[in-house]
């Protein structure tokens, strides 16, 4: 046990202890006949005398007249001023450590405080890619008939056979043809890739909801099954042979149709299974967004 890990209170302790313990010492040899003090002590003029030796004071009212009384006294005098020494590091020793601390969760506090307002600088000037992802949720769940006056984000009563609508020309690209599924990667490509960046760039230890929603949509990203076969029919858009088939399996298809028995229209499958994990991952998304939100709410 190291001298800086003793606490005050033992410290007080012993100190008090010293001064009791030589009290004693010095009321029971100090009868004229023992010859070790110039008087008799009573018990309150031993206690007076232990601690004016302890602190060393030493008035000079009492004195010792023999040898071994001043070895004794001496011993005390010397461990006043070991165990004073070592109270008055102990007490700066607390102090200063409280100090530290403070100062360290200042900084924390502080360095946590510039971390979230760059977040919160950073979610703002990306928001336009959580406006295009939510858009192309919207499209990609929604025929396009079916998209005139309606809410622009995911479809959350979509029948399978709504994911036609991935197919058809995507509303938000007024340049050129783009559908809806080729839009849909686009601004995912561009979602996950600020995604990576506020992972690697910023400290998301006091966010863990943030931080385990952004890793689940990765997660989702990267796991994509559907994403090559999907792109590769959207290539024979608008009235390639396989969309054709697809708008006409989809314009049959029921729900859950894919688990009965003699079903086997596996052109459908990469649809199908984007169907399994688009829900999540708008979940997802609107748990990022949400927990962006909430910061920049709470950062002035």
């Amino acid at each position: 046990m190291s001298l800086n890990s003793i606490s005050v209170k033992k410290l007080v302790l012993a100190y008090f202890s010293c001064i009791i313990f030589f009290a004693v010492v010095y009321f029971y040899c100090s009868p004229t006949a023992l010859q070790h003090f110039n008087q008799e002590l009573s018990p309150i003029n031993a206690l007076y005398f232990s601690i004016v030796t302890i602190t060393t004071l030493g008035y000079g009212d009492i004195l010792p007249t023999s040898e071994p009384m001043q070895l004794v006294i001496s011993v005390q005098a010397l461990l006043g001023i070991v165990i004073l020494g070592m109270l008055i590091n102990a007490a700066w020793s607390n102090y200063a450590e409280k100090v530290e601390k403070k100062t360290e969760t200042a900084l924390k506090h502080q360095a946590q405080l510039e971390n979230d307002r760059k977040l919160k600088a950073y979610s703002n000037a990306i928001s336009w890619v959580f406006n295009n992802m939510r858009h192309s949720f919207f499209e990609v769940t929604t025929p396009v008939v079916d998209r005139e006056g309606a809410s622009l984000e995911l479809n959350q009563d979509f029948k399978e056979k709504d994911l036609v609508g991935m197919f058809d020309i995507s509303l938000k690209y007024k340049n050129g043809f783009t559908t809806s599924i080729e839009a849909f990667y686009n601004n995912e490509d561009e979602l996950v890739s600020e995604l990576k960046f506020i992972l690697a760039n910023f400290d998301l230890d006091h966010h863990q909801s943030l931080q385990k929603s952004i890793v689940d949509y990765i997660g989702f990203y990267f796991s994509d099954q559907s994403r090559g076969a999907l792109l590769l029919h959207s290539a024979n858009c608008p009235n390639g042979k396989d969309i054709e088939t697809i708008r006409q399996c989809l314009e049959n298809h029921g729900d859950g149709d894919q688990f009965k028995e003699g079903f086997s229209s596996t052109i459908l499958n990469p649809i199908l299974i984007f169907s399994l994990t688009v829900k999540t991952k708008y979940k997802h998304l609107t748990s990022i967004s949400d927990e962006l939100q909430n910061i920049s709410l709470k950062v002035t």
